[in-house]
């Protein structure tokens, strides 16, 4: 009798195994999703650049390439902008922390160059600390020329920010393209060389006058180099030097 129990039990264990479904294990060679919620935005190709690891920090900046996009009834198409180094934003990600965000969600911008260091300190060899901690963008954010469009025609700004895309600011004056800038060894201070539309041609090319900045990082102020006073001076030893007398 015992025997007939005990094998009634058994298959009845063995029938409830053979029902019980058995647990799906995800598939590690399964694709991610990428798609959003709103469909109308999976048409949309974000392309990221290739990577920057910022030196003694946790964080890493993306790129964003910049490409055209036209709204059509079966969605955005995008065509390339005719820039090999153009960029309208940068997404910074924080590799402990897997922290993410992007340099600025509300400015439009055309990102000409990102540096993360001084380049003049680069090539030179020299470190200073206290020009580490920032990183150098080069950016159009104005129409200057009221084009519809900002490219290389429309003026460059000096932006500055921490490595991880916080702090985000104008350095060089607005309506002035920038032309050249570097970091002054062992300080807090930039130098800065921009181009004014002197000729009122909405153009910026050799016709125009340049003029010299410095920027205090720590008290976010620039001034002019050179007073108009000293300008005026040099001007009129230009011309009685140098000008062709009629």
């Amino acid at each position: 009798m015992k025997q007939i129990i005990l094998l009634t039990f058994l298959a009845l264990g063995l029938g409830a195994c053979r029902d019980k479904p058995k647990d799906v294990l995800p598939d590690p060679m399964t694709e991610p999703s990428f798609g959003t919620a709103d469909s109308k935005y999976n048409t949309i190709n974000l392309q990221f650049n290739n990577p920057t690891v910022l030196d003694s920090s946790d964080w890493v900046l993306y790129p964003l390439t910049l490409e055209e996009l036209e709204e059509t009834e079966k969605g955005f198409k995008s065509s390339s902008y005719g820039r090999q180094y153009a960029y309208w934003n940068v997404a910074f990600y924080n590799r402990e922390t897997k922290q993410t965000r992007l340099l600025s969600d509300s400015l439009k911008m055309l990102i000409n160059s990102i540096s993360p260091k001084n380049d003049a300190i680069t090539h030179s060899g020299q470190r200073t600390e206290k020009n580490q901690g920032l990183i150098y963008y080069s950016i159009t954010t104005k129409d200057f020329n009221q084009d519809g469009r900002l490219n290389s025609d429309d003026p460059k700004y000096l932006f500055i920010s921490d490595l991880s895309g916080q702090n985000f600011e104008q350095v060089s004056p607005d309506n002035f393209d920038l032309i050249h800038w570097q970091t002054i060894s062992q300080t807090k201070k930039i130098l800065i060389q921009a181009r004014r539309d002197s000729n009122k041609d909405k153009k910026f090319d050799g016709d125009d006058e340049t003029i010299s900045f410095i920027y205090v990082i720590d008290k976010q102020e620039i001034e002019p180099v050179f007073s108009n006073e000293f300008n005026l001076m040099t001007k009129k030893l230009l011309d009685n030097q140098w000008t062709k007398k009629k």
